[in-house]
């Protein structure tokens, strides 16, 4: 994805709106978007919040990486969501490749997630592109500094509709509690009912009475929290 950082970004913007529509045409599992101003940066210009909507629309989407200048430096972020939470498993990895020639910048203490960081260097940065991920890409500098890594393809972060709100964010928690009746009948099905932290309910199927299945009960709450 090519996109534009010196053009309107905000949310039903026409480049946001587009954006939307093409990730959701694609058919590609992974993606790499690039564009001028970073959402992260420890560098001098630092970051800019308005690259936000195109990073959301993308992390959404299940991208793997963007690729950013500005700044000139070089940075590698771990996966991280929009928010700035790392995320190893769906987040988006950014890198800074603004080595290309001009006068290098100061920088400053890394901010989080940040894994590498160099300002002494000029250089470029090669990414190997495959269907399955980014099995190798490296920052070349002049043999003074390297840095390398890949990257794999991932699927996009689940959401749960837990009524009003959408929990689409790694850490967001869902209150629920599960309720387990347990009929008189030796021969009599066990029944359960789940009640969300809005209230609702949702009855679930009676399953032949076995002895209380404490595992259920684990795994409805790890499934239940993005």
């Amino acid at each position: 994805m090519a996109l534009n950082s010196n053009i309107a970004m905000n949310v039903g913007s026409p480049q946001e709106v587009w954006l939307k529509a093409d990730l959701a045409n694609s058919t590609k599992r992974c993606t790499v978007a690039y564009w001028h101003h970073p959402l992260f940066s420890s560098g001098n210009e630092g970051p800019h919040a308005e690259v936000k909507p195109l990073y959301q629309d993308l992390y959404d989407a299940g991208a793997e990486l963007v690729i950013v200048g500005h700044d000139h430096d070089y940075e590698r972020f771990a996966p991280q969501t929009p928010d700035g939470v790392a995320d190893p498993q769906h987040g988006i990895r950014e890198i800074v490749a603004g080595t290309g020639g001009g006068g290098l910048f100061v920088v400053y203490p890394p901010v989080p997630n940040s894994e590498v960081l160099n300002n002494n260097t000029l250089g470029v940065l090669k990414l190997s592109l495959h269907a399955a991920g980014i099995p190798g890409s490296s920052a070349d500098r002049g043999k003074t500094f390297t840095d390398s890594g890949s990257t794999p393809c991932h699927d996009a972060p689940v959401s749960v509709n837990a009524g009003p709100d959408l929990l689409t964010h790694v850490g967001d928690a869902l209150g629920l509690s599960v309720t387990f009746s347990d009929p008189v009948s030796n021969s009599a099905p066990w029944g359960y009912t789940i009640t969300w932290g809005d209230g609702s309910s949702t009855p679930a199927a009676p399953r032949p009475r076995r002895s209380p299945p404490a595992m259920s009960m684990e795994r409805l709450a790890r499934t239940a929290c993005v």
